[in-house]
């Protein structure tokens, strides 16, 4: 399965063998800016720039949670590779980490003044990367 974003505010599946769409999920404010499955394909996390995360759940094609905080728009979210941990970012200079289990926020990490572009974990899940408008990458230590 194959996921696309974008300007119309929903979140698309797509065959990629055939190229034909297979769902399109709930609008997620005017846009949604970036996706992120789950490790195991169970879920997929949205961006969105209403300053909220949306989780869905593949098995049956309908939200979860939908995670606020974020004083901007989602330009990011990354799964950490174990699953047990979502990562997003955005406008504004928090990064956040949630449970996307239970949909709740875990950790606030401050870092660049103005607004993140990416989030990315380390291969073993104990690192996390950032990357500010500051233009600094900073790598946070991530609980086992």
């Amino acid at each position: 399965m194959l996921a696309s974003c974008g300007l119309d505010g929903t979140v698309r599946l797509w065959d990629p063998a055939t190229g034909t769409p297979q769902h399109t999920l709930a609008r997620c404010g005017d846009s949604v800016v970036t996706v992120a499955f789950s490790p195991d394909g169970q879920q997929i996390a949205g961006g969105c720039d209403d300053t909220t995360v949306r989780l869905w759940d593949l098995a049956i094609g309908t939200p979860k949670h939908t995670l606020t905080g974020h004083v901007g728009g989602v330009n990011r979210v990354a799964f950490r590779p174990d699953g047990r941990r979502l990562a997003s970012c955005g406008n504004g200079e928090a990064v956040r980490l949630w449970d996307p289990e239970s949909g709740t926020l875990e950790r606030t990490l401050i870092g660049s003044t103005d607004y993140h572009y990416a989030v990315a974990f380390s291969p073993d899940g104990r690192l996390l990367a950032t990357c500010g408008s500051d233009m600094i990458v900073r790598v946070w230590p991530m609980e086992p």
